[in-house]
C-alpha cells in the first residue's frame, strides 16, 4: 500500500471520526436540554405545591380569600357527592390541598412521561388517585373541574382513573 492511498484511507477513518463525534455531541446537546427542561418543571411543581400548602396552612389568608371571594367566611358550601357540608373556610384550606396534590401529581406524570422515572412510580401514584377519586366525593368533584386545566395526555389519564371509578360505583 503506498503513502498516498494510507493517507487517502486515514483522511476517510477521520472524517467518520469527527462525523460521528458531531453525532454523539448533538445527542448529548439533546438529552441535556431534556434534563434542564425536566428540572424547570420539577422546580415549578414544587414551588405551585408549596404555595398552594401554603395558603391551605394559613388561617389568616384562608379567612381573608374567604371574606373576599363569598362574602361570608362561616356560610356553607355544598360540594357535588359530599355527604355534609363545608364553611367556606374549611372548602378554601380543601381546595388549596388539593391543588397541592394535583400539582405533585402532573409532575410525576411528566417525569415518567420523560423517562425520568420509572412506570412503576406512576402505577403507585395512579392506584392512590383512583382510591382516593372512589372514596371522597370531594375530591372526585375537584378532579373534574381541574381537567380542563391539564396538560392533555395527563387530562387523558385521569379522565380513565375517573371512567375506571364510574364502573367500580
Amino acid at each position: 500500500m503506498t503513502t498516498e492511498k494510507l493517507r487517502g484511507w486515514l483522511e476517510i477513518i477521520g472524517i467518520f471520526g469527527v462525523i460521528a463525534s458531531l453525532i454523539f455531541v448533538g445527542i448529548q446537546i439533546q438529552q441535556d436540554q431534556e434534563i434542564a427542561r425536566a428540572n424547570m418543571y420539577q422546580a415549578r411543581s414544587d414551588m405551585l405545591s408549596q404555595t398552594m400548602a401554603s395558603a391551605a396552612g394559613n388561617p389568616d389568608f384562608i379567612a381573608v380569600l374567604a371574606k373576599t371571594s363569598f362574602g361570608d367566611a362561616g356560610r356553607e358550601v355544598e360540594i357535588e357527592g359530599l355527604r355534609g357540608t363545608l364553611t367556606v373556610e374549611e372548602f378554601l384550606v380543601f381546595f388549596y390541598q388539593q391543588e397541592s396534590i394535583f400539582a405533585l401529581t402532573d409532575n410525576s406524570f411528566y417525569q415518567v412521561e420523560q423517562g425520568f422515572l420509572p412506570p412503576s412510580h406512576w402505577s403507585d401514584v395512579r392506584a392512590k388517585i383512583k382510591d382516593v377519586a372512589s372514596s371522597n366525593a370531594a375530591f372526585r368533584h375537584l378532579l373534574k373541574q381541574k381537567l380542563a386545566t391539564l396538560r392533555p395526555t395527563l387530562r387523558d389519564e385521569l379522565i380513565l382513573i375517573l371512567d375506571e371509578t364510574d364502573v367500580a360505583e
